[in-house]
């Protein structure tokens, strides 16, 4: 607390992040009975309500293999102490997500170096994805607290080879997995980069893969354990089978033969239902595909999205990439036009969003949105695009200190969770990799304040 205090820039940040996190809580209102009906308790967060509560007063799951339990588990203890009232859930994200701005610095600073450190910090606290989902019901703001945990684990391990570090980063890459299954694959992108960092040392590789997948796995195994007596399933979740048909291969589809999204998602189950004869049930309309999906279900999804895949591989391919690129774009601002209580005469559907080009997306909310929606939109996205500008700065000085792997790293995590985001380019997708465009910023700038201070020092 003391080196807090005494780092006077740092604690002006902390500040200013809090600041803006408590004024968007403040300005939404959401202990407001309307606003919680209309814009905390809608989509993904009605889920996790529901599940809190089960976890709650029936010590039960409710059967589901669609969510994970990490996220419902915090919820149901924040109800459990303060009763079930949503924005007490939002309140305590808002100082969560602020003391994640410290969690985050010690890592850049570690990484880098103070300066670099202060800057990324400044950017995290003031970037607008992670402002907004500490207002949202949502699982992004407690796993960014076990993201940024398990990537300094890893980062810690490698320079310092001392196991505790890597068994740390393993059991918080599992908690992530259980609070956002996203995640579930990334071990194995830390073990990739191993091979590159110990150059091809298998004894070195084995230990730190042995070390990371034995506590991540034993975080994992009661839930998959779960799933396997439930269903015959040794898996983590259904939502990637069930995002795959209903999501990717859907959007592609109406973007390419202009069916609104909604009538090609009921043309899928109609397609099912008519060559299918499943021992289960099978939704009767959009409004129920969410419901109960289990595995013998997100494998029959699986199988009709691989069977599109096929039949459509370029088609799918070339808007996988279009929708990664309109990920980086993507600022969520009618997410945040709604919490500021500003009204807003027209909203983009899913078909305008996400089965159009990036152009037209663009074209669109030019014309039917009014000047304050543009405004805040225009700044959001200049300080988006300072990120990136920064970003590329800060690879190019990796490349000139030849520090490949750190980049190599960097780049690899964007690009894997780019991968699962695909058409479907939600704004609350880049919340796992917009930190590592932040990290290259912070020491973008740190390189260009140090040639400025070159320069003035040699003239």
């Amino acid at each position: 607390m003391q080196s807090l205090l005494k780092n006077k820039k740092l604690l002006l940040i902390l500040i200013l992040g809090f600041v803006l996190r408590i004024g968007l809580f403040m300005q939404n209102a959401p202990w407001q009975k309307d606003v919680e009906t209309k814009q905390v308790l809608i989509n993904d967060a009605t889920g996790y309500h529901r599940l809190a509560q089960k976890i709650l007063f029936e010590h039960s799951f409710q059967g589901d293999m669609f969510r994970t339990p990490g996220y419902p588990v915090i919820v149901a203890a924040v109800y459990g102490v303060f009763g079930i009232h949503p924005w007490i859930v939002l309140l305590i994200q808002v100082f969560v997500s602020t003391l994640t701005l410290l969690l985050f610095y010690k890592i850049a600073e570690y990484i880098f170096n103070e300066r670099t450190a202060l800057w990324s910090t400044l950017f995290f606290a003031t970037s607008s994805i992670y402002i907004l989902h500490t207002d949202l019901l949502y699982t992004e703001t407690f796993y960014m607290v076990f993201h940024l945990i398990a990537i300094y684990g890893f980062y810690k391990f490698l320079k310092e080879d001392k196991l505790k570090y890597i068994v740390l980063c393993g059991v918080f890459t599992g908690i992530a997995t259980l609070t956002r299954p996203s995640q579930q694959f990334y071990p194995f992108a830390f073990i990739l980069l191993s091979v590159l960092y110990y150059k091809f040392d298998f004894k070195k590789i084995l230990k730190l893969t042995f070390a990371l997948l034995i506590p991540c796995y034993l975080v994992l195994f009661p839930w998959m354990l779960r799933n396997y007596k439930l269903d015959k399933h040794w898996q983590i979740s259904t939502v990637g089978k069930f995002n795959m048909l209903f999501y990717n291969c859907a959007l592609t589809e109406a973007k390419h033969t202009g069916i609104p999204y909604l009538d090609v998602v009921k043309n899928q189950i109609k397609e099912i239902k008519a060559n299918e004869k499943p021992s289960f049930a099978l939704p009767d309309s959009f409004d129920n595909i969410w419901i109960n999906v289990t595995f013998e279900k997100a494998d029959l999804y699986g199988k009709y999205a691989s069977k599109y895949i096929k039949e459509h591989p370029k088609n799918f391919i070339k808007d996988h990439i279009i929708g990664m690129i309109k990920t980086h774009f993507n600022i969520g601002i009618q997410n945040i036009i709604m919490r500021l209580h500003i009204p807003t005469k027209y909203r983009l559907n899913d078909d305008q969003r996400y089965a159009s080009g990036i152009f037209s997306v663009a074209k669109t909310f030019m014309q039917k949105k009014s000047l304050t929606e543009i405004l805040i939109a225009a700044l959001i996205g200049l300080h988006l695009l300072l990120i990136y500008l920064f970003a590329v700065i800060g690879s190019v000085r990796l490349i000139k200190e030849e520090q490949y792997i750190l980049l190599l790293f960097f780049a690899g995590s964007i690009l894997y969770f780019l991968l699962l985001s695909g058409i479907l380019a939600y704004s609350r997708f880049r919340i796992p990799f917009e930190i590592f465009y932040i990290l290259l910023a912070g020491y973008g700038i740190d390189w260009i304040l140090k040639k400025r201070e070159k320069n003035i020092l040699t003239t």
